[in-house]
């Protein structure tokens, strides 16, 4: 993803640009352009909703497993590990 040197982890992590947020907001407008179509009576409006749903869902399953990729791989510093620990803490 980022231009680093092999064997040296940065001190700060700065990814590419992403197309999963763009991906994933598109996913969120058919989810919401379906469900408003759907109570409107539109039949079409169900296959708009379940369709935003699953792709909304692939982009997110994908964010996370280049998220986890990218740990993985080293390219996140010690301060990033510790970002990415404390905020999940609170879910626990």
């Amino acid at each position: 993803m980022s231009n680093t040197n092999h064997g040296v982890t940065p001190y700060y992590y700065v990814p590419e640009p992403s197309r999963h947020p763009a991906m994933a907001a598109l996913g969120l407008f058919f989810v919401i352009l379906g469900a408003s179509q759907w109570v409107n009576g539109n039949d079409w409006g169900r296959f708009a909703l379940f369709f935003g749903l699953i792709f909304w869902l692939v982009v997110l399953y994908q964010w996370f497993s280049d998220t986890v990729h990218e740990s993985q791989s080293g390219q996140f510093g010690h301060k990033v590990d510790l970002s990415f620990r404390w905020s999940m803490s609170w879910f626990i």
